[in-house]
């Protein structure tokens, strides 16, 4: 993945995919714009003040959003200790964990100690309602620590005690962001989990929302047997996967999809008409016209875009 500092300003930007990328083309080009092309540089207050603002509007999080890395992060270090067969903390200890990390670095944010920082990434937390000068009250506080704690027993409860049932050694993937080429562009995936026992591979999205996505299970299921193309390996027949994704707080909305070869090509077709687009955009956003970039006409889009604060003073 790059790495957006000043040793790679030289390098243009553009020529990804990521299913977050893809579901900013559905909702609003111009978000495309700020997120790929406006905020290009601004890893630095030296590129100016627009691409550093817009790269740190990019480098900040809603709550909920917030809320999902951490519980990712928690599961992800769990499965990780499993895979090395090292002793896990009590359930207690790990729920006391995140409910203290997140009142830490939520303070943090609420005193807006990144401003100190020229480079956003390096901020421990920037949360986007502070980033627009809002505040947070407590019973918003509460409510998403609540959450992030309900998460993560709900996976301690119920989905622990299954993966124990694998053996470290058929733990193939857990959270490792993975770039393929597919007609000249790089599609970033990053998998939650993939369990391999001989041709059997399940893979697993874990959600923080209420609901499931059953496109990014396809999206992701078409990254594996890709990427068992790009190391040469024996291609993967799409029915050897099963597809899991597991809203968190909401156990009985999970969906398990068997993947077939139709699911597959809706994941190529849909990232293939993406990258028709992004093609036909590249040139405007290296030229900075942003104008050629359309603002979605659902306004319901903008509620929690990270770019909206820059969006409404521009035409």
């Amino acid at each position: 993945m790059v790495n957006y500092g000043e040793q790679v300003s030289d390098i243009q930007p553009g020529g990804y995919w990521s299913h977050t990328l893809g579901g900013d083309l559905n909702e609003c080009h111009r978000r495309v714009y700020y997120r790929v092309y406006g905020c290009w540089g601004g890893w630095t207050s030296r590129n100016g003040p627009t691409p550093h603002l817009l790269y740190r509007a990019k480098s900040s999080d809603s709550l909920a959003t917030y809320v999902g890395c951490l519980v990712h992060e928690a599961i992800q270090k769990i499965i990780q200790r499993i895979r090395a067969q090292m002793k896990l903390a009590p359930d207690q200890l790990l729920l006391d964990r995140i409910k203290e990390r997140m009142k830490s670095e939520i303070d943090y944010s609420a005193q807006r100690m990144w401003k100190k920082i020229d480079h956003p990434k390096r901020a421990t937390l920037i949360l986007r309602c502070h980033l627009l000068g809002e505040d947070l009250h407590q019973p918003e506080i509460d409510k998403a620590i609540e959450k992030a704690q309900k998460s993560l027993q709900a996976f301690l409860t119920v989905y622990l005690p299954y993966i124990r049932t694998w053996q470290p050694s058929e733990i193939e993937l857990i959270d490792s962001l993975d770039g393929i080429e597919y007609k000249g562009y790089t599609l970033f995936m990053s998998p939650d989990l993939v369990l391999r026992r001989l041709e059997e591979l399940i893979l697993i999205d874990w959600k923080t929302g209420r609901f499931p996505n059953g496109e990014q299970l396809k999206a992701y299921a078409w990254y594996l047997i890709k990427r068992q193309e790009r190391d040469h390996a024996t291609i993967l027949d799409p029915k050897c996967i099963t597809g899991r994704s597991i809203p968190l707080i909401n156990l009985e909305e999970e969906l398990v999809l068997p993947m077939n070869q139709e699911f597959i090509d809706d994941a190529i077709e849909r990232t293939e008409s993406d990258i028709t687009v992004l093609e036909t955009l590249h040139q405007a956003g290296l030229d900075h016209e942003e104008a050629s970039f359309d603002k979605t006409p659902h306004r319901g889009n903008c509620t929690y875009c990270a770019f909206q604060f820059h969006c409404d003073l521009r035409p």
